[in-house]
């Protein structure tokens, strides 16, 4: 129960022991009195015996009173104090699963990242592996440019040098027929 409730029951515990003391200095005094009175005689006597009974009557019926009332307290108590525990267990359950889901979910998000730099670092190498294939293709193309090249070349000069030979064999063929002629024309001169 809280401080405020528990000072609630104490004051009213306090306020009636003092009642409970007052009625029986009440009744003290009041006995004294009418037992003063009532000496001598006995139908005062019976008075003052059934006002005493009366007396007895009132104060336990009081007390009973008194004491279903802090029955009842107390069974409030407990069943605010159940209560009180019912919804503590429920925020607590409430708590656990919230925590588990956080976890489980911090959990997937490592995972998907653990993945991803995963992915990331083969993606990486495959493009490195097809930079080094395109580089190695393009270095095979200009190799063969350059074969082709160096073969036209080739080429180009074996036929200029077939060309100045068949040129060179053509001069030297007509020359040999022009001092040919220029021979046979010096004997006939």
């Amino acid at each position: 129960m809280q401080m405020n409730e528990s000072g609630h029951r104490s004051s009213a515990y306090l306020q009636d022991k003092e009642r409970r003391r007052q009625d029986r200095s009440d009744d003290v005094t009041s006995h004294k009195n009418l037992h003063d009175s009532f000496n001598d005689d006995d139908e005062a006597h019976d008075r003052y015996e059934q006002a005493q009974v009366d007396k007895n009557t009132k104060y336990r019926h009081e007390l009973k009173q008194q004491c279903e009332a802090n029955e009842e307290r107390r069974h409030q108590v407990q069943v605010e104090s159940s209560i009180q525990r019912q919804v503590r267990e429920d925020i607590g359950t409430i708590m656990a699963d919230q925590n588990q889901k956080y976890v489980e979910h911090q959990q997937e998000q490592s995972e998907q990242l653990r993945q991803d730099i995963i992915s990331f670092k083969q993606d990486c190498a495959d493009f490195k592996d097809m930079q080094r294939e395109l580089i190695n293709i393009e270095e095979s193309r200009i190799d063969r440019q350059r074969n082709e090249s160096s073969d036209r070349s080739d080429a180009v000069i074996a036929e200029r040098a077939r060309k100045i030979k068949v040129k060179d064999d053509y001069n030297e063929k007509r020359a040999e027929e022009m001092m040919a002629d220029e021979e046979e024309r010096g004997e006939k001169f």
